[in-house]
Protein backbone atom coordinates (compact mmCIF):
# COMPACT_ATOMS: atom_id res chain seq x y z
CA UNK A 1 0.00 0.00 0.00
CA UNK A 2 0.90 3.73 -0.72
CA UNK A 3 -1.94 5.25 0.28
CA UNK A 4 -3.65 3.89 3.81
CA UNK A 5 -6.76 5.94 4.22
CA UNK A 6 -7.32 4.93 0.40
CA UNK A 7 -6.19 1.75 0.23
CA UNK A 8 -6.06 0.30 3.72
CA UNK A 9 -9.59 -1.69 3.57
CA UNK A 10 -9.61 -2.74 0.53
CA UNK A 11 -6.06 -4.42 0.79
CA UNK A 12 -7.46 -5.75 4.11
CA UNK A 13 -10.24 -7.69 2.47
CA UNK A 14 -8.43 -9.47 0.00
CA UNK A 15 -6.26 -9.89 3.07
CA UNK A 16 -8.71 -11.75 4.79
CA UNK A 17 -10.22 -14.01 2.03
CA UNK A 18 -6.44 -14.85 0.50
CA UNK A 19 -5.79 -16.08 4.73
CA UNK A 20 -8.84 -18.06 4.44
CA UNK A 21 -7.88 -20.04 1.88
CA UNK A 22 -4.87 -20.45 3.21
CA UNK A 23 -2.66 -18.07 2.35
CA UNK A 24 0.01 -16.18 4.54
CA UNK A 25 -0.70 -12.77 4.07
CA UNK A 26 1.85 -9.60 4.52
CA UNK A 27 0.31 -6.81 4.68
CA UNK A 28 1.79 -2.86 4.85
CA UNK A 29 3.20 -0.12 3.05
CA UNK A 30 5.15 -0.16 0.24
CA UNK A 31 8.41 1.04 1.89
CA UNK A 32 7.68 -1.46 4.72
CA UNK A 33 7.43 -4.46 3.05
CA UNK A 34 9.81 -3.69 -0.30
CA UNK A 35 13.08 -3.13 2.24
CA UNK A 36 12.84 -6.49 3.92
CA UNK A 37 11.82 -8.55 0.84
CA UNK A 38 14.93 -10.35 0.97
CA UNK A 39 14.04 -11.78 4.28
CA UNK A 40 10.83 -12.90 3.36
CA UNK A 41 9.50 -16.06 2.37
CA UNK A 42 9.13 -16.18 -1.52
CA UNK A 43 5.69 -15.66 -2.68
CA UNK A 44 3.75 -13.33 -4.85
CA UNK A 45 4.82 -9.52 -4.79
CA UNK A 46 1.17 -7.74 -5.52
CA UNK A 47 1.90 -4.04 -6.72
CA UNK A 48 0.36 -1.20 -7.45
CA UNK A 49 1.16 -0.44 -10.40
CA UNK A 50 3.11 -0.54 -13.52
CA UNK A 51 4.04 2.87 -14.36
CA UNK A 52 7.05 4.25 -15.57
CA UNK A 53 9.80 4.25 -12.97
CA UNK A 54 8.18 0.89 -10.94
CA UNK A 55 10.95 -1.38 -12.84
CA UNK A 56 13.85 -1.18 -9.92
CA UNK A 57 11.14 -2.71 -7.26
CA UNK A 58 9.99 -4.98 -9.56
CA UNK A 59 13.38 -6.57 -10.63
CA UNK A 60 13.86 -5.95 -7.33
CA UNK A 61 11.68 -8.47 -5.96
CA UNK A 62 12.11 -11.18 -8.56
CA UNK A 63 16.18 -11.04 -8.05
CA UNK A 64 14.63 -11.86 -4.55
CA UNK A 65 13.03 -15.08 -5.11
CA UNK A 66 9.24 -13.59 -5.60
CA UNK A 67 6.76 -13.56 -8.49
CA UNK A 68 5.19 -10.29 -9.04
CA UNK A 69 1.43 -9.70 -10.35
CA UNK A 70 -0.23 -5.91 -10.13
CA UNK A 71 -3.20 -3.69 -10.01
CA UNK A 72 -3.57 0.08 -10.83
CA UNK A 73 -4.82 2.19 -8.15
CA UNK A 74 -5.32 4.77 -11.02
CA UNK A 75 -6.57 2.43 -13.50
CA UNK A 76 -10.07 3.64 -13.18
CA UNK A 77 -10.11 7.47 -14.56
CA UNK A 78 -7.68 8.38 -16.97
CA UNK A 79 -8.45 10.59 -19.88
CA UNK A 80 -7.53 8.81 -23.16
CA UNK A 81 -6.05 5.23 -23.57
CA UNK A 82 -2.76 6.85 -25.31
CA UNK A 83 -2.78 9.12 -21.97
CA UNK A 84 -2.80 6.21 -19.99
CA UNK A 85 -0.23 4.01 -21.97
CA UNK A 86 2.33 6.84 -21.40
CA UNK A 87 1.56 7.69 -17.71
CA UNK A 88 0.80 4.09 -16.09
CA UNK A 89 2.30 1.64 -18.24
CA UNK A 90 6.03 0.45 -18.65
CA UNK A 91 6.24 -2.28 -21.51
CA UNK A 92 8.88 -3.78 -19.84
CA UNK A 93 7.20 -4.35 -16.63
CA UNK A 94 4.15 -5.77 -17.90
CA UNK A 95 6.74 -8.31 -19.86
CA UNK A 96 7.93 -9.96 -16.60
CA UNK A 97 4.72 -9.77 -14.29
CA UNK A 98 2.30 -13.25 -13.61
CA UNK A 99 -0.67 -10.97 -13.96
CA UNK A 100 -2.41 -7.60 -14.23
CA UNK A 101 -5.88 -7.04 -12.71
CA UNK A 102 -7.78 -4.46 -14.31
CA UNK A 103 -10.86 -2.54 -13.12
CA UNK A 104 -13.19 -3.45 -15.87
CA UNK A 105 -13.70 -4.37 -19.42
CA UNK A 106 -13.31 -0.90 -20.67
CA UNK A 107 -9.32 -0.68 -18.22
CA UNK A 108 -8.71 -4.27 -19.73
CA UNK A 109 -8.94 -3.38 -23.60
CA UNK A 110 -7.05 -0.57 -23.23
CA UNK A 111 -4.09 -2.43 -21.03
CA UNK A 112 -3.80 -5.05 -23.35
CA UNK A 113 -3.38 -2.60 -26.27
CA UNK A 114 -0.82 -1.24 -24.60
CA UNK A 115 1.46 -4.53 -24.31
CA UNK A 116 2.94 -7.25 -26.45
CA UNK A 117 1.76 -10.95 -25.13
CA UNK A 118 -0.66 -9.14 -22.56
CA UNK A 119 -3.67 -11.31 -23.54
CA UNK A 120 -3.19 -14.24 -20.90
CA UNK A 121 -1.95 -12.00 -17.89
CA UNK A 122 -4.59 -9.31 -17.96
CA UNK A 123 -7.69 -10.35 -16.04
CA UNK A 124 -11.12 -8.21 -15.82
CA UNK A 125 -11.46 -9.06 -11.91
CA UNK A 126 -12.48 -5.49 -10.64
CA UNK A 127 -10.95 -3.57 -8.09
CA UNK A 128 -11.24 -4.72 -4.16
CA UNK A 129 -11.63 -1.11 -3.16
CA UNK A 130 -15.74 -1.60 -5.31
CA UNK A 131 -15.85 -4.55 -3.55
CA UNK A 132 -16.36 -2.40 -0.26
CA UNK A 133 -19.40 -0.46 -2.02
CA UNK A 134 -21.64 -3.43 -2.34
CA UNK A 135 -24.09 -3.57 -0.22
CA UNK A 136 -23.07 -6.72 1.47
CA UNK A 137 -19.48 -5.28 2.56
CA UNK A 138 -20.65 -1.20 3.42
CA UNK A 139 -21.76 -2.06 7.22
CA UNK A 140 -17.96 -2.18 7.77
CA UNK A 141 -18.39 1.60 8.04
CA UNK A 142 -21.46 2.07 9.62
CA UNK A 143 -19.67 2.34 12.89
CA UNK A 144 -16.82 4.63 11.73
CA UNK A 145 -19.76 6.70 10.04
CA UNK A 146 -21.93 6.90 13.47
CA UNK A 147 -19.22 8.03 15.45
CA UNK A 148 -18.63 11.03 12.69
CA UNK A 149 -22.24 11.65 12.90
CA UNK A 150 -22.28 12.53 16.62
CA UNK A 151 -18.75 14.36 16.42
CA UNK A 152 -20.12 16.29 13.48
CA UNK A 153 -23.98 16.26 13.06
CA UNK A 154 -25.75 16.16 9.18
CA UNK A 155 -22.86 16.66 6.99
CA UNK A 156 -22.31 17.76 3.47
CA UNK A 157 -18.55 16.89 2.09
CA UNK A 158 -16.69 18.54 -0.12
CA UNK A 159 -14.16 15.79 -1.49
CA UNK A 160 -11.23 17.71 -3.55
CA UNK A 161 -8.65 16.16 -5.69
CA UNK A 162 -5.95 18.90 -7.01
CA UNK A 163 -2.63 17.26 -6.27
CA UNK A 164 -1.78 18.11 -9.83
CA UNK A 165 -2.12 22.17 -9.15
CA UNK A 166 -2.32 22.51 -4.85
CA UNK A 167 0.84 19.54 -4.35
CA UNK A 168 2.19 19.17 -0.52
CA UNK A 169 5.58 18.60 -2.51
CA UNK A 170 5.65 21.30 -5.09
CA UNK A 171 3.03 23.41 -3.39
CA UNK A 172 0.72 25.40 -6.19
CA UNK A 173 0.95 25.38 -10.07
CA UNK A 174 1.55 22.88 -12.68
CA UNK A 175 4.12 20.16 -12.07
CA UNK A 176 4.01 18.93 -15.65
CA UNK A 177 7.51 19.94 -15.54
CA UNK A 178 7.81 16.74 -12.63
CA UNK A 179 5.88 14.50 -14.39
CA UNK A 180 8.38 14.80 -17.79
CA UNK A 181 11.37 14.54 -15.19
CA UNK A 182 10.23 10.86 -13.57
CA UNK A 183 9.40 9.32 -17.18
CA UNK A 184 6.01 10.13 -17.12
CA UNK A 185 5.12 12.54 -19.65
CA UNK A 186 7.26 11.30 -23.19
CA UNK A 187 5.68 12.87 -25.81
CA UNK A 188 4.83 16.43 -26.85
CA UNK A 189 1.29 15.25 -27.80
CA UNK A 190 0.89 14.17 -24.00
CA UNK A 191 2.93 17.11 -22.45
CA UNK A 192 0.06 19.45 -24.15
CA UNK A 193 -2.78 17.06 -22.95
CA UNK A 194 -1.26 17.43 -19.31
CA UNK A 195 -0.64 20.77 -19.49
CA UNK A 196 -4.74 21.16 -20.72
CA UNK A 197 -5.53 19.17 -17.52
CA UNK A 198 -3.67 21.23 -15.15
CA UNK A 199 -5.17 24.50 -16.00
CA UNK A 200 -8.79 23.12 -16.04
CA UNK A 201 -7.55 21.83 -12.33
CA UNK A 202 -6.53 24.86 -11.36
CA UNK A 203 -9.22 26.76 -12.43
CA UNK A 204 -11.90 24.49 -10.87
CA UNK A 205 -9.80 24.62 -7.83
CA UNK A 206 -9.57 28.42 -7.35
CA UNK A 207 -13.40 27.81 -8.02
CA UNK A 208 -13.74 25.06 -5.22
CA UNK A 209 -12.11 27.18 -2.74
CA UNK A 210 -14.58 30.23 -3.33
CA UNK A 211 -17.74 27.98 -3.39
CA UNK A 212 -16.51 27.04 0.12
CA UNK A 213 -17.82 29.69 2.01
CA UNK A 214 -21.14 29.64 -0.62
CA UNK A 215 -21.72 26.51 0.83
CA UNK A 216 -21.22 27.73 4.69
CA UNK A 217 -23.99 30.33 4.31
CA UNK A 218 -26.26 28.27 2.67
CA UNK A 219 -26.59 24.96 4.90
CA UNK A 220 -25.93 26.89 8.64
CA UNK A 221 -27.37 23.65 9.86
CA UNK A 222 -24.74 21.66 8.05
CA UNK A 223 -20.98 21.13 9.15
CA UNK A 224 -19.02 21.46 5.69
CA UNK A 225 -16.61 18.72 6.05
CA UNK A 226 -13.54 19.72 3.27
CA UNK A 227 -11.53 16.55 3.06
CA UNK A 228 -8.55 17.47 0.86
CA UNK A 229 -6.70 14.21 -1.01
CA UNK A 230 -4.08 12.95 0.29
CA UNK A 231 -0.95 14.36 -1.58
CA UNK A 232 -2.46 17.88 -1.39
CA UNK A 233 -1.54 20.86 0.59
CA UNK A 234 -4.10 21.56 3.07
CA UNK A 235 -2.80 25.21 3.55
CA UNK A 236 -5.21 26.45 1.54
CA UNK A 237 -8.49 25.05 2.62
CA UNK A 238 -7.80 25.93 6.21
CA UNK A 239 -7.16 29.16 4.94
CA UNK A 240 -10.54 29.73 3.59
CA UNK A 241 -12.35 27.81 6.56
CA UNK A 242 -10.15 29.60 9.32
CA UNK A 243 -13.50 32.44 9.47
CA UNK A 244 -16.32 29.29 9.05
CA UNK A 245 -17.87 28.39 11.64
CA UNK A 246 -19.43 25.46 10.46
CA UNK A 247 -15.95 24.12 8.38
CA UNK A 248 -13.71 21.74 8.79
CA UNK A 249 -10.72 20.94 7.19
CA UNK A 250 -10.49 16.93 7.86
CA UNK A 251 -8.33 14.02 6.99
CA UNK A 252 -8.51 11.08 8.66
CA UNK A 253 -9.94 7.42 8.24
CA UNK A 254 -11.64 5.42 4.89
CA UNK A 255 -13.52 8.40 2.81
CA UNK A 256 -16.08 5.70 2.64
CA UNK A 257 -16.90 5.92 6.25
CA UNK A 258 -16.97 9.83 5.33
CA UNK A 259 -19.13 9.53 2.61
CA UNK A 260 -21.81 6.89 4.76
CA UNK A 261 -21.70 9.96 7.11
CA UNK A 262 -22.88 12.52 4.76
CA UNK A 263 -26.43 13.78 3.35
CA UNK A 264 -24.33 14.95 -0.03
CA UNK A 265 -20.77 14.97 -1.55
CA UNK A 266 -19.80 17.37 -3.89
CA UNK A 267 -16.24 16.43 -5.84
CA UNK A 268 -15.05 17.66 -8.87
CA UNK A 269 -13.41 14.80 -11.30
CA UNK A 270 -12.72 12.49 -8.51
CA UNK A 271 -13.47 8.84 -7.98
CA UNK A 272 -14.99 9.82 -4.71
CA UNK A 273 -17.93 10.88 -7.03
CA UNK A 274 -18.06 7.06 -8.24
CA UNK A 275 -17.88 5.48 -4.55
CA UNK A 276 -20.80 7.67 -3.63
CA UNK A 277 -22.85 6.78 -6.61
CA UNK A 278 -21.74 3.13 -5.92
CA UNK A 279 -22.99 3.59 -2.59
CA UNK A 280 -26.25 4.98 -3.79
CA UNK A 281 -25.29 8.28 -2.12
CA UNK A 282 -25.67 11.80 -3.75
CA UNK A 283 -22.89 12.64 -5.47
CA UNK A 284 -22.63 16.54 -7.30
CA UNK A 285 -19.99 16.54 -9.75
CA UNK A 286 -18.78 20.13 -9.83
CA UNK A 287 -18.07 21.81 -13.46
CA UNK A 288 -17.86 25.42 -13.35
CA UNK A 289 -14.95 25.10 -16.46
CA UNK A 290 -15.95 21.86 -18.51
CA UNK A 291 -13.30 20.49 -21.59
CA UNK A 292 -14.73 16.74 -21.98
CA UNK A 293 -10.79 15.93 -23.04
CA UNK A 294 -9.23 17.11 -19.98
CA UNK A 295 -11.94 15.63 -17.98
CA UNK A 296 -12.41 11.88 -16.74
CA UNK A 297 -15.23 10.32 -18.71
CA UNK A 298 -17.16 8.19 -16.08
CA UNK A 299 -16.97 10.56 -13.23
CA UNK A 300 -18.76 13.42 -15.36
CA UNK A 301 -21.04 10.77 -16.56
CA UNK A 302 -22.42 9.40 -13.12
CA UNK A 303 -24.26 11.18 -9.98
CA UNK A 304 -25.71 15.26 -10.34
CA UNK A 305 -23.66 18.03 -12.52
CA UNK A 306 -23.97 21.50 -11.35
CA UNK A 307 -21.91 24.16 -13.69
CA UNK A 308 -22.07 26.82 -11.34
CA UNK A 309 -22.49 27.79 -7.81
CA UNK A 310 -26.36 28.48 -7.81
CA UNK A 311 -26.66 24.83 -9.56
CA UNK A 312 -25.05 23.20 -6.83
CA UNK A 313 -27.12 24.89 -4.23
CA UNK A 314 -30.04 23.93 -5.54
CA UNK A 315 -29.29 20.44 -5.80
CA UNK A 316 -27.96 19.87 -2.37
CA UNK A 317 -31.10 21.33 -1.35
CA UNK A 318 -33.14 19.35 -3.44
CA UNK A 319 -31.90 16.53 -2.23
CA UNK A 320 -32.10 17.57 1.36
CA UNK A 321 -35.37 17.81 0.82
CA UNK A 322 -36.30 14.79 -1.26
CA UNK A 323 -37.08 16.60 -4.63
CA UNK A 324 -34.05 15.06 -6.18
CA UNK A 325 -34.53 10.86 -6.12
CA UNK A 326 -31.04 9.64 -5.73
CA UNK A 327 -31.82 5.82 -6.12
CA UNK A 328 -34.32 6.56 -9.49
CA UNK A 329 -30.70 8.22 -10.79
CA UNK A 330 -28.54 5.39 -9.55
CA UNK A 331 -30.88 2.91 -10.93
CA UNK A 332 -30.78 4.83 -14.47
CA UNK A 333 -26.67 5.02 -14.53
CA UNK A 334 -26.18 1.79 -13.17
CA UNK A 335 -25.47 0.43 -17.25
CA UNK A 336 -23.05 3.56 -17.84
CA UNK A 337 -20.64 2.68 -15.11
CA UNK A 338 -20.76 -1.38 -15.69
CA UNK A 339 -18.04 -1.27 -18.58
CA UNK A 340 -15.67 0.37 -16.01
CA UNK A 341 -16.11 -1.59 -13.65
CA UNK A 342 -16.40 -5.53 -13.10
CA UNK A 343 -17.39 -6.08 -9.84
CA UNK A 344 -20.54 -4.07 -9.97
CA UNK A 345 -22.57 -7.54 -9.38
CA UNK A 346 -22.04 -10.52 -9.16
CA UNK A 347 -18.32 -11.72 -8.24
CA UNK A 348 -16.15 -10.14 -5.59
CA UNK A 349 -12.82 -8.64 -7.31
CA UNK A 350 -11.16 -10.35 -3.90
CA UNK A 351 -12.58 -13.84 -5.59
CA UNK A 352 -11.54 -13.57 -8.78
CA UNK A 353 -8.14 -12.26 -7.81
CA UNK A 354 -7.38 -15.60 -5.37
CA UNK A 355 -8.79 -17.89 -7.64
CA UNK A 356 -6.28 -16.41 -10.44
CA UNK A 357 -3.19 -17.03 -7.66
CA UNK A 358 -4.37 -20.48 -6.66
CA UNK A 359 -3.58 -21.75 -10.17
CA UNK A 360 0.09 -20.85 -9.76
CA UNK A 361 2.48 -23.46 -8.73
CA UNK A 362 3.87 -21.54 -5.24
CA UNK A 363 5.66 -23.82 -3.08
CA UNK A 364 5.18 -23.56 0.61
CA UNK A 365 6.92 -21.48 2.76
CA UNK A 366 7.61 -20.80 6.41
CA UNK A 367 8.58 -17.30 7.89
CA UNK A 368 8.92 -16.22 11.42
CA UNK A 369 8.29 -12.46 12.64
CA UNK A 370 8.75 -9.66 13.48
CA UNK A 371 11.40 -8.85 10.69
CA UNK A 372 13.74 -5.92 11.00
CA UNK A 373 15.73 -4.25 8.23
CA UNK A 374 19.44 -4.94 8.88
CA UNK A 375 22.51 -3.34 7.39
CA UNK A 376 23.10 -0.98 4.85
CA UNK A 377 19.27 0.12 4.70
CA UNK A 378 18.92 0.57 8.82
CA UNK A 379 22.48 2.34 8.41
CA UNK A 380 20.74 4.83 5.53
CA UNK A 381 17.30 5.23 7.14
CA UNK A 382 19.86 6.14 10.21
CA UNK A 383 21.53 9.44 8.28
CA UNK A 384 18.73 11.13 6.70
CA UNK A 385 18.01 14.54 7.92
CA UNK A 386 17.77 17.91 6.70
CA UNK A 387 15.25 20.17 6.24
CA UNK A 388 14.06 18.21 1.97
CA UNK A 389 14.23 14.97 4.16
CA UNK A 390 12.21 15.91 6.86
CA UNK A 391 9.83 17.42 4.65
CA UNK A 392 9.53 14.16 2.41
CA UNK A 393 9.51 11.85 5.56
CA UNK A 394 6.21 14.13 6.88
CA UNK A 395 4.17 14.08 3.20
CA UNK A 396 5.11 9.78 3.79
CA UNK A 397 3.73 9.80 7.21
CA UNK A 398 0.15 11.85 5.73
CA UNK A 399 -0.03 9.55 3.23
CA UNK A 400 0.66 6.58 5.55
CA UNK A 401 0.21 7.39 9.03
CA UNK A 402 1.45 4.42 11.26
CA UNK A 403 -0.51 1.15 11.43
CA UNK A 404 -0.96 -0.40 14.41
CA UNK A 405 -1.87 -4.23 15.88
CA UNK A 406 -5.13 -2.86 17.10
CA UNK A 407 -5.84 -1.16 14.25
CA UNK A 408 -5.63 -4.32 12.50
CA UNK A 409 -7.78 -6.51 14.57
CA UNK A 410 -10.91 -3.58 14.94
CA UNK A 411 -10.80 -4.04 10.77
CA UNK A 412 -10.60 -7.69 11.04
CA UNK A 413 -13.55 -7.66 13.54
CA UNK A 414 -15.19 -4.97 11.81
CA UNK A 415 -15.49 -7.21 8.43
CA UNK A 416 -15.70 -10.16 10.83
CA UNK A 417 -19.19 -8.91 12.35
CA UNK A 418 -20.77 -7.87 8.70
CA UNK A 419 -19.84 -11.17 6.78
CA UNK A 420 -19.56 -14.22 9.83
CA UNK A 421 -16.24 -15.05 8.18
CA UNK A 422 -12.48 -15.02 8.84
CA UNK A 423 -13.05 -15.89 12.35
CA UNK A 424 -10.16 -18.06 11.95
CA UNK A 425 -8.03 -15.92 10.89
CA UNK A 426 -4.96 -14.20 12.98
CA UNK A 427 -2.68 -10.95 12.89
CA UNK A 428 0.84 -10.87 14.08
CA UNK A 429 3.44 -8.07 13.54
CA UNK A 430 5.73 -8.76 10.99
CA UNK A 431 7.51 -5.24 10.84
CA UNK A 432 7.43 -1.30 10.92
CA UNK A 433 3.76 -0.81 8.73
CA UNK A 434 3.90 -4.22 8.43
CA UNK A 435 1.27 -7.28 9.41
CA UNK A 436 1.04 -11.02 8.74
CA UNK A 437 -2.71 -12.74 8.29
CA UNK A 438 -2.75 -16.05 8.77
CA UNK A 439 -4.84 -19.30 9.45
CA UNK A 440 -3.13 -21.38 11.73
Amino acid sequence: METKARELHAKMLLGLVAAEQGWGVLLGSKSALRNIQRHLPRGMFFEKGVAPGTAQAIDSARTCGHRVSASCEEGLLYLNPDEYHERRIDPQVMAVIDYFFAWGARHATDVRAASERADDKVVNSGNPRFDLVRPEWRGIFARAAGDIRKRYGPIILLNTKFPMVNNIARTIGDYTDYLKSVGKVRSKEHEALIRRFAMVQQQVFFRMLDLVPTLARAFQSHTIIIRPHPSEDDAPWVERAKDLANVNVVFEGNVLEWITASDVVVQSNCITGIETFLLEKASISYRPVKDDEAEFELARRVGLQASTDAEAIALIQGVLSGEVNVGEQYLAQREIARPYIANMDDRLACEVIMETFNGLNLPLCEGAFPVRPTGISGLITGLMSGPVVRALLAYNRKKFPRLRLAEMEGLRADFQNVSGRFANVEITQATNDGFCLYRP
